[in-house]
């Protein structure tokens, strides 16, 4: 009987390190979904009428739109790209990700900024520092 008592604590016990190291490496993941929208904004030139004024600030959805995510709240080369989405044509998206602060980035915040595709003929249409500080922040931040 003692014998069998503990085979059965054995077992139980082997049972019990097993059931916890599937679940130490078993990643939990979340399922988020959302809809992307974006607006104009008027930046120069003829001014606008109020009736444009007011379909710039319309939300319109962001169809056909790829957005990359990467670890993080600040856009950075050191984080690589861990996954991309793309908007259907009413801007809706669907995604898993496991806990953690992520942040959602633009095609052209993949790789590092060209400043020189803002400058034509020696002439800069942006000023840098901006662009610098565009770059770094993301689109969106997941916590």
């Amino acid at each position: 009987m003692h014998k069998l008592k503990t085979i059965v604590l054995f077992i139980l016990l082997i049972n019990s390190i097993c059931y916890s190291q599937i679940n130490k490496t078993k990643q939990v993941s979340f399922n988020l979904s959302g809809k992307v929208t974006q607006t104009s904004a008027y930046c120069g030139g003829a001014a606008p009428s109020e009736e444009m004024m007011a379909e710039y600030a319309k939300a319109k959805p962001y169809a056909g739109k790829t957005f990359y995510i990467r670890k993080g709240n600040v856009n950075s080369l050191k984080k690589k790209v861990i996954l991309s989405f793309k908007a259907d044509e009413n801007g809706k998206f669907s995604f898993q990700l496991p806990p953690g602060i992520y942040s959602i980035i633009q095609e052209v915040q993949v790789n590092k900024l060209n400043v020189n595709k803002y400058n034509t003929k020696g002439s800069l249409h942006a000023d840098v520092e901006c662009l610098k500080k565009w770059w770094l922040k993301p689109y969106y931040i997941l916590y």
